[in-house]
């Protein structure tokens, strides 16, 4: 092929990557998630941030506050979550404690045992179920298993920090995922009451953002729990 073909056929296909990005970029959908309490994962110490406003551009967090947001976009669209708590979605490695049905008590208490003894350390723990096995469903097992840390001495908080912030940082991801910060990725959940005081309100799962898209909770749950759907 002739030299200036291929530069020409090379400038063509960058001239259209560079539109095809510059359009993705335009018509990026602005989200803004109003008024939940806030839990952003990022540190323990942390408290809660009450009337919490995020604003999720594409599949990125770009800016975490409080209060009515006053530069966003016209056409950006507003979820109201007032009375919800707003928090990291949560990260599932595999390493966890067993339950009573896997494995005899003895067991069971010896797990529990071993991982006051890792949690008391400062190890940095990160919440994991065998989830994708046989009866083992993705969700329902994480909250499970958060209860289960939480029954083994470890605080709410603690729990929730395992399953959000310290299994991205285990995983290589940290960067990405884990906290509701800006720059992030917009993964994130909304749940009824406080998992703060009460771990088990994350099974009050009300919203469901991925990558900045807000899921269907009946398609999920029909995956979930697929007898739900008949």
């Amino acid at each position: 092929m002739d030299r200036r073909c291929v530069v020409a056929l090379l400038w063509v296909a960058a001239v259209a990557t560079a539109f095809a990005r510059a359009q993705e970029k335009a018509t990026e959908k602005t989200i803004v998630l109003r008024g939940a309490t806030l839990f952003d994962g990022a540190s323990k110490d942390k408290e809660p941030i009450a009337d919490a406003t995020v604003v999720v551009r594409g599949d990125r967090i770009v800016s975490v506050g409080t209060g009515e947001p006053a530069d966003i976009p016209s056409d950006a669209e507003v979820v109201r979550l007032a009375g919800l708590t707003l928090m990291p979605g949560l990260i599932d490695l595999h390493t966890h404690i067993p339950n009573t049905v896997q494995m005899m008590h003895r067991r069971v208490d010896d797990a529990k045992a071993n991982f006051r003894k890792v949690a008391a350390a400062g190890v940095h723990v990160g919440m994991g179920t065998d989830a994708g096995n046989y009866v083992t469903f993705f969700g329902p097992s994480a909250h499970c298993e958060l209860e289960l840390m939480v029954d083994a001495g470890i605080s709410p908080r603690d729990a929730l920090v395992s399953a959000t912030r310290d299994a991205a940082v285990h995983l290589g991801r940290g960067k990405d995922l884990g906290t509701v910060e800006a720059g992030k990725l917009a993964d994130l959940v909304a749940v009824q009451g406080n998992p703060l005081r009460d771990v088990s309100a994350v099974r009050n799962v009300v919203f469901v953002m991925k990558g900045g898209r807000a899921l269907d909770l009946g398609g999920l749950e029909s995956i979930v729990n697929p007898t739900s759907a008949r």
